[in-house]
């Protein structure tokens, strides 16, 4: 095996969504299996929203603010990465009508279901969903 039949790094990948207790696919209306599409450690914006949070704490440490972060800071940056790195979805909220993509509406399901913000933020962090396979065999 070489380091080329590894694959290359794609930006994005799709989380297929499953129920937190029978873990089935969940389905929307049409059948289609409820998606969201986040981009990972290899893509541009994912390595913008680190830069981001690393500036401003830079910028807290100039100010003479050199403690370290609470847990509460940690997960506030942990939530912030994930819904800036959300970049899409195939959802659907409550009966057949699919729930349109905005920035508040990503906040308001990864609060209101923290299940889906553990199986975003699970896939983002394994790297294999983000490698496109080698087309050498």
């Amino acid at each position: 095996m070489s380091l080329r039949e590894v694959g290359t790094v794609k930006e994005t990948t799709t989380v297929t969504l499953y129920h937190p207790a029978t873990r089935k696919p969940l389905l929307n209306a049409d059948k289609s299996p409820m998606t969201v599409t986040v981009h990972g450690p290899y893509s541009e914006r994912y390595k913008s929203v680190i830069r981001d949070q690393q500036q401003r704490r830079m910028t807290d440490m100039t100010r003479g603010d050199v403690g370290s972060m609470t847990p509460e800071e940690v997960d506030a940056f942990t939530q912030e990465l994930l819904m800036r790195c959300v970049e899409d979805w195939d959802l659907t909220l409550e009966g057949d009508e699919k729930l349109p993509f905005t920035p508040e509406a990503v906040k308001s399901v990864m609060e209101e279901f923290p299940w889906v913000n553990d199986q975003v933020n699970t896939a983002m962090g394994n790297v294999a969903g983000f490698l496109e396979p080698s087309k050498k065999r």
